[in-house]
C-alpha cells in the first residue's frame, strides 16, 4: 500500500514539475505595469485564503496547507500527507485617456508538499510563482515625414523553489523556515523607427537572468481562551538580499536599402553590446503581522499587515535604461473571513461546505508619473469537500475564489486596470503513516 502511495507521489511530482517547467516559459500577465521593476509581482497566499482577502499570515489548517508562513507546517496532523496544486485565470480590462485593451490569462500557479516528519516537526516543499513581465506597448508620435514609432515589448517569469521546515517549540508556540531558490529571467526591449527611405531604426535590448538562494522566517503562537476561542498570532520576515544576476545589453541600428530591380535589404549593425556575469541586485526585506481568530471551528476571521521595503532595492537592467520609474515601499492589508456551518454534520453535504469572503488594499511597490500605483480587490469562493464520508472528515478539498479587482488610475498619464481573477486549487489529503490491523 506504503508503495503504491508512493508511486502516486513521484507520479504527481513529475507532472507537477512539467507543468510548472512549460509555465516558466509563458506569461502570466499582460500588464503594462510589469514593464517596470522586475515585473508584477504575485501573491504570496494561495488555495485556501486567496479567497480570503490573502489574509494567512495566522493561519492554520489541519488539511490545507498555508505557504504564506512556513511556521503553520506543523499544523497538519502527524500521520498524514497533502499535495496541493493550483491555477489561475485573470480577465483584465486596460483603459487610459486614449485607448482600451482586453486581456485573458491563464496559467498553472503553484504546487506544494507537506508532511510530517515526527511529531512536533513537519516538511514543506514546491514551486510558486514570484514575479511576471509581458507587456507590449506601441507609441506614434507625427513628424514632417510621417509618423515615427516607439514599441516597448518584454516578457519573461522569476520563479521560486522552496524547501520548508517547521518546528512546535511547545503545544501553542511553532516556528519556521523556507531555504528558497529564486530563478528565471526577464527581457526588456524597445524599438524606435521612423517613416523616412533610408532612415535609421533602433532597438535596445536588456535582459535580467536571476539565480539565487534565499530565506525567510515566521512564527505562530496559539491562545486557547476556552473551547470556543481561540487566537492565533503570527509573524513573517525575509531580509534583504543581494542577488548575483547575469544582465546583457545591446543596441542595434538598421536600415533598409532599394538594390537592383527594386528590391529592398536591411542592414542592421550592432553599436553597443555587452554581458555582465556579476552583476548585483539588491531586493527588499520584508516582514509582517497576523491576526486568526477561531469561533467553535465554524468562524474564522484572518486579518494581515504586510510591507516590503522596495525603496531600500535596487533593479538594474543596466547602463542607459529608459524604462525606471522610483521603487516604493509596498504596504498591503487584508481582511478575510471563512465559515463553516458544522464540518462534523452527519448529513447534508452544504453544512461542510466552507464559505469565504475577504478584501485587501495595497499600496505600492511602483511609482509611476510619480504617482504612487494602488490595487484593492474583493474577493470570495468556496471550499468543497471531495469527501462525503464521516469517516474522511479532513478530507481532500477543491478550493474555488473570485477576486474582483482594479489597479492604477486614468489621471496623470497612468493606466487603469479592472480585473476578474479566478483561483481554483486541489488540496489532496491522504493518511500515510498508519500501520493497518485487521482481526
Amino acid at each position: 500500500m506504503l508503495n503504491k502511495k508512493i508511486t502516486i507521489f513521484v507520479g504527481l511530482l513529475l507532472l507537477t514539475v512539467n507543468i510548472f517547467a512549460q509555465k516558466v516559459n509563458n506569461n502570466n500577465t499582460t500588464s503594462p505595469y510589469s514593464r517596470f521593476g522586475i515585473g508584477e509581482l504575485q501573491p504570496t497566499s494561495f488555495g485556501r485564503t486567496s479567497a480570503m482577502g490573502g489574509a494567512a499570515i495566522a493561519s492554520r489548517s489541519k488539511n490545507q496547507l498555508n505557504l504564506t508562513n512556513p511556521a503553520s507546517y506543523t499544523a497538519i496532523d502527524t500521520m498524514s500527507f497533502i499535495f496541493e496544486a493550483g491555477l489561475t485565470s485573470k480577465q483584465s480590462s486596460f483603459k487610459d485617456a486614449n485607448f482600451s485593451q482586453n486581456n485573458n490569462n491563464t496559467n498553472f500557479q503553484y504546487f506544494a508538499f507537506n508532511f510530517p516528519i515526527t511529531s512536533w516537526s513537519a516538511v514543506t516543499f514546491g514551486l510558486r510563482p514570484y514575479s511576471d513581465a509581458g507587456y507590449d506597448i506601441i507609441q506614434t508620435e507625427k513628424v514632417s515625414e510621417g509618423t515615427a514609432a516607439a514599441n516597448y515589448f518584454g516578457e519573461g517569469s522569476l520563479s521560486k523553489v522552496f524547501l520548508g521546515q517547521a518546528f512546535d517549540i511547545t503545544p501553542n508556540l511553532s516556528v519556521g523556515a523556507n531555504m528558497s531558490y529564486i530563478f528565471g529571467s526577464l527581457t526588456k526591449n524597445t524599438t524606435l523607427g521612423f517613416p523616412s527611405v533610408g532612415a535609421y531604426s533602433y532597438q535596445k535590448y536588456d535582459s535580467l537572468r536571476v539565480r539565487k538562494i534565499r530565506f525567510d522566517f515566521g512564527v505562530q503562537y496559539t491562545h486557547k481562551f476556552n473551547k470556543n476561542h481561540e487566537l492565533t498570532i503570527g509573524a513573517t520576515y525575509e531580509s534583504e538580499s543581494d542577488f548575483n544576476t547575469e544582465v546583457k545589453n545591446a543596441i542595434y541600428r538598421t536600415t533598409s536599402i532599394v538594390i537592383n530591380n527594386n528590391q529592398t535589404q536591411t542592414l542592421r549593425d550592432t553599436i553597443a553590446a555587452r554581458t555582465k556575469a556579476d552583476y548585483d541586485i539588491t531586493m527588499p526585506s520584508a516582514f509582517g503581522i497576523g491576526f486568526s481568530y477561531n469561533y467553535k471551528k465554524k468562524l474564522i476571521v484572518n486579518l494581515d499587515y504586510y510591507r516590503q521595503n522596495w525603496s531600500n532595492a535596487k533593479i538594474d537592467f543596466g547602463p542607459q535604461r529608459d524604462y525606471d520609474n522610483e521603487l516604493t515601499d509596498l504596504n498591503q492589508i487584508a481582511i478575510g473571513a471563512e465559515w463553516t456551518p458544522n464540518k462534523y454534520a452527519l448529513k447534508g453535504y452544504y453544512n461542510r461546505v466552507s464559505y469565504r469572503a475577504g478584501f485587501n488594499y495595497t499600496n505600492g511597490y511602483l511609482k509611476v508619473n510619480n504617482k504612487t500605483l494602488s490595487k484593492y480587490g474583493m474577493t470570495f469562493g468556496l471550499g468543497l469537500p471531495l469527501s462525503n464520508s464521516l469517516k474522511r472528515m479532513q478530507s481532500s478539498m477543491v478550493n474555488i475564489g473570485v477576486e474582483l479587482g482594479r489597479m492604477g488610475s486614468i489621471k496623470d498619464g497612468l493606466v487603469r486596470e479592472n480585473y476578474v481573477k479566478l483561483n481554483v486549487s486541489f488540496s489532496l489529503y491522504d493518511n500515510w503513516f498508519i500501520k493497518r490491523q485487521f482481526d
